[in-house]
C-alpha cells in the first residue's frame, strides 16, 4: 500500500512523490537486510537491525517483522587490511543485501489463515532442507584430506620419477649406441662409392663394346635380309604335296596361274595352307612386328581386305556374317550380352552406343521405314504398313493375321471402331500397334520434304495428291501421284489422302476440340483456338488447291472423340467421331 494515503502533491503521483512511499503489509516482499547479527537462513525470524531501513536475524525475545524466505551469509571471518579485528557480524564483518520475507499478522479473515497455515507449513519443510544443505557445505569445508591425498600421491609420484629416470637413462645408451651405428654406416658408405666408381667405368667400357656388337649384328641383318630375298624367290613356287598340303604359286605373269577345271568357278588358289592332321594348335599366324599392314587382300590392285598393324579391317563390298557380330570393348563381352545375342539369327551385339549417319530398321513384307522425327519423338523411326489395313471379306474377325492385312488385292477394312482396330494390330504379334498420332504426323511432314511428291510444278507451292484429283496430274512426279507418296528415304506410302481417314491411337472431350469460325470442314486458318493441341501442319499453302488437309470437330458435347486423319489431305483431321463409332469411310494402319 502506499503510505500517508490521500492524493499526492500538485497532482503528482503517490509512487512519484518523496513524501509517499510503498509499504509491504502482508506477503511475500522484497526486503533490506544485514548478517550483523549473524547469516541469515531460510527460516529465521528476522527484526529491526541497527543500521536504519535494514533487518537482522531476531534473537530470543525479540520483537519479529517477519520470516526469512531466503538466506544471505557473512563474508570470511580472516582480518582484513584494517589493525581492527573482525568480529563475526560487526563492523566490515557484516554483509547487506535483499531477500524475500514474508509478514504475516494474526487479525485476519479465516480464508487468510488457511492460506498462512499452508505457507508456514512449506516454509517449514523448506527449513529442514536448507539446514540439512548447510549442515552437509559446513562439513565439505572442515573436511581436509590434504594430508591423505599427500600419503597416497607421493609414494607413486616417487614411483613414476624413478621409472622415468630409468627409462631415460635406457635412452640415452640407445641414442649412442644409434650414434656409433650411424657413424660406421657412413664408413661403409664411403667405401661402396670407391667400389661404384669402378662400376660406372665398366659400365661405360661395356657401352662402348654394346656399340661395336650393335654394329656386327646390323651387318648380319643386312646379310639376312639378302639370304631372306633370295629364299623367298626360291619359295615363291614352293608346294609341299602329300600330308603337308601348303601350296605357294605364282600368278603375277601370264601363264603361270592355274587353269580353272570344268564345273569350278576357278583353279587352284595362288596361296593354300591346309593342316594334313588335325590340331589344336593354330595354323597360320602373322605376327607383325612393323608399321606396316599386317596384311591385304587385293584384287585388280585395290585393297578389297585390309588388316592394319593397328587391328582396323577395312573391307570393300558386302560383309557376309553366318552367324553374329560382336562388338566388345577390350575383344571381350560380359556374359549378359553374349547370351542376350543369338549365335544363329544373325544378331549384333554392341556393348557401347550405336553411332550411325543414317539408319533403318528391318520391316516385315506389306511395311515400310519411316524415318524418325525428334519433333514427335518418333526417333530413331519405325515400320508402317505402306497400305491402308485390308481383310479378306470371308474373315472379318480381329486378329486376322499379318498376310491378310497386308495384301493389297484385299478390301480397305472399314466399319471398324478405334479399340478394335487397336485390337487388329496388337493382334498381328508383339511390337504392333495401332499407327499413334505422332507418327502419322511424322509421315506427312516427311512427305512435305519431297519435291517429287509436287503433282502441279506449274502452279505455287505444293500440290499434293489425293482421290479426288487423281486425273489432274500434270507433273512429271505423276508415277508417285499415282502409286503414293514417296519418303525422304525412297520408301513409298499409299492411301494417306483418299475418300477414306483412317483411326490414329489419340482421344478428346468434346470440349477439349479446337474452336473453329464455322461448322463443317474447316480450313487451319479458320482456327480461333487451338486448345494447346499441336496439330497444325507444318506447311500449309491454300489447302483448297493443294490438298495440304482441314479440320472438322463434332457438336462439343460429345464426352470423347477419336482422332481419324487422311481423309482428302495429309494433314486432315475429323474430331466428330465417338472412338466407339464405325463408319464405310473410317478404316486403319498398323505400325511396329
Amino acid at each position: 500500500i502506499v503510505g500517508n494515503g490521500g492524493p499526492g502533491k500538485n497532482g503528482i503521483e503517490k509512487s512519484q512523490d518523496n513524501h509517499y512511499a510503498i509499504i509491504g503489509m502482508l506477503g511475500q516482499v522484497p526486503a533490506k537486510v544485514s548478517t550483523e547479527n549473524g547469516e541469515i537462513r531460510p527460516g529465521d525470524s528476522l527484526t529491526s537491525a541497527t543500521r536504519p531501513g535494514y533487518i537482522m536475524r531476531a534473537g530470543a525475545g525479540d520483537p519479529t517483522v517477519g520470516v526469512a524466505l531466503e538466506g544471505l551469509t557473512t563474508p570470511s571471518l580472516t582480518p582484513g587490511p584494517s589493525p581492527a579485528p573482525c568480529v563475526a557480524g560487526e563492523g566490515s564483518c557484516a554483509n547487506t543485501g535483499v531477500i524475500n520475507v514474508l509478514i504475516s499478522r494474526r487479525n485476519k479473515s479465516l480464508t487468510v489463515e488457511e492460506i498462512e497455515e499452508k505457507v508456514t507449513e512449506r516454509i517449514a519443510k523448506m527449513e529442514i532442507e536448507d539446514e540439512v544443505n548447510i549442515l552437509i557445505a559446513n562439513a565439505i569445508d572442515n573436511l581436509n584430506l590434504n594430508d591423505e591425498i599427500t600419503e597416497a600421491v607421493d609414494p607413486k609420484l616417487l614411483l613414476l620419477e624413478t621409472k622415468l629416470t630409468v627409462k631415460s637413462d635406457d635412452l640415452t645408451s640407445r641414442i649412442v649406441k644409434v650414434e656409433a651405428d650411424i657413424k660406421t654406416m657412413a664408413e661403409s658408405l664411403a667405401s661402396f662409392h670407391g667400389i661404384l666408381r669402378f662400376v660406372q667405368d665398366d659400365l661405360v667400357k661395356m657401352t662402348n663394346d654394346q656399340i661395336q656388337m650393335s654394329n656386327q649384328i646390323q651387318n648380319l641383318n643386312n646379310q639376312l635380309n639378302t639370304n631372306l630375298t633370295n629364299l623367298t624367290k626360291i619359295t615363291n613356287a614352293l608346294k609341299i604335296d602329300e600330308n603337308g598340303n601348303v601350296k605357294l604359286g605364282n600368278c603375277v605373269r601370264t601363264g603361270q596361274c592355274p587353269v580353272p577345271t570344268e564345273g569350278t568357278e576357278g583353279g587352284e588358289p595362288v596361296v593354300e595352307i591346309v593342316t594334313a592332321t588335325t590340331t589344336s594348335q593354330t595354323a597360320f599366324v602373322i605376327n607383325q612386328s612393323g608399321s606396316g599392314d599386317v596384311a591385304s587382300f587385293r584384287a585388280n590392285n585395290v585393297s578389297i581386305l585390309n588388316i592394319g598393324n593397328n587391328g582396323k579391317v577395312s573391307i570393300v563390298g558386302t560383309l557376309a556374317v553366318d552367324g553374329r557380330i560382336m562388338a566388345c570393348a577390350g575383344s571381350s563381352c560380359g556374359a549378359a550380352l553374349d547370351q542376350a545375342v543369338d549365335e544363329t539369327a544373325g544378331d549384333i551385339g554392341v556393348e557401347g552406343k550405336v553411332v550411325a549417319g543414317a539408319f533403318e530398321g528391318y520391316c516385315e513384307t506389306g511395311f515400310v521405314w519411316v524415318p524418325g522425327s525428334a519433333k514427335y519423338g518418333t526417333m530413331p523411326g519405325f515400320c508402317v504398313m505402306a497400305r491402308a489395313a485390308r481383310h479378306n471379306t470371308n474373315d472379318n474377325e480381329l486378329g486376322t493375321n499379318l498376310t491378310n492385312v497386308v495384301d493389297e488385292n484385299n478390301v480397305v477394312w472399314t466399319d471398324v471402331s478405334q479399340g478394335e482396330a487397336s485390337l487388329a494390330c496388337q493382334g498381328l504379334g508383339t511390337g504392333y500397334h495401332l499407327i499413334s498420332e505422332n507418327e502419322w504426323l511424322t509421315m506427312a511432314e516427311n512427305i512435305i520434304k519431297v519435291a517429287a511428291n509436287d503433282i502441279d510444278e506449274e502452279t505455287a507451292g505444293l500440290q499434293l495428291y489425293n482421290a479426288n484429283n487423281a486425273n489432274e496430274c500434270q507433273s512429271t512426279n505423276c508415277e508417285y501421284a499415282n502409286t503414293g507418296f514417296s519418303l525422304t528415304n525412297g520408301n513409298v506410302v499409299y492411301e494417306m489422302a483418299g475418300e477414306i481417314g483412317e483411326w490414329t491411337n489419340e482421344t478428346i472431350t468434346g470440349k477439349g476440340c479446337p474452336e473453329l469460325a464455322g461448322g463443317d470442314w474447316q480450313e487451319y486458318y479458320n482456327v480461333l483456338d487451338y486448345k494447346g493441341l499441336a496439330i497444325a501442319p507444318a506447311y500449309y499453302f491454300n489447302n483448297a488447291d493443294n490438298n495440304i488437309g482441314r479440320i472438322k470437330v463434332g457438336s462439343g458435347d460429345e464426352a470423347l472423340l477419336g482422332f481419324v486423319r487422311g481423309a482428302a489431305g495429309i494433314y486432315s483431321l475429323d474430331l466428330s467421331n465417338a472412338p466407339t463409332a464405325v463408319s464405310e469411310n473410317i478404316g486403319f494402319r498398323c505400325a511396329r
